[in-house]
């Protein structure tokens, strides 16, 4: 089976699995518009749509690499196969660092840094669009939560949060 399928699935039922945990969450008097589970629901969802969607490419591509004659297979020259461990640990990092920059300095000053830096460990090298991308990337996520749903995000203690 392809790597893609067997991840994507994995992914799709954690998804599901989520969404069936949320069953437990009961709204309460203090429950906004959007209730306790609202966001939750829609992070459940959007991760089994993702894994799902990963599975069908993963379909797609191991239906189109199949030779119509059977031949030798080719060595796997994917690159992700063989990424150590230190290289999702540094995602992981990132992910730390971004959740202390957002507490001080809040989440836009803080979502500009973690897509640059993203993209910059990935090997893209700094410009200008780069700058760009991930500006409007992190003004585009608090527009997303703090204008269409209602959903406050750290201002920082450097500003006042």
């Amino acid at each position: 089976m392809h790597k893609d399928i067997q991840s994507g699935l994995v992914v799709a039922a954690v998804g599901f699995l989520y969404l069936w945990g949320l069953r437990g969450i009961s709204e309460t008097t203090l429950s906004d518009e959007v209730g306790p589970t609202g966001i939750p629901y829609l992070l459940g969802i959007a991760l089994a749509l993702t894994g799902l969607l990963i599975a069908a490419r993963g379909a797609l591509m191991a239906r189109k690499a199949q030779p119509a004659v059977a031949a030798a297979p080719a060595p796997d020259d994917d690159d992700e196969a063989d990424a150590p461990a230190w290289r999702a640990m540094s995602f992981l990092g990132l992910g730390v660092l971004f959740i202390g920059a957002a507490w001080l300095a809040g989440y836009v000053a803080a979502g500009i840094v973690l897509l640059a830096a993203t993209a910059t460990f990935e090997g893209i090298r700094p410009s200008a669009r780069l700058a760009a991308l991930a500006v409007g990337g992190a003004v585009g996520f608090w527009i997303v939560f703090v204008k269409l749903l209602g959903i406050d995000l750290p201002h920082g203690v450097l500003f006042g949060g």
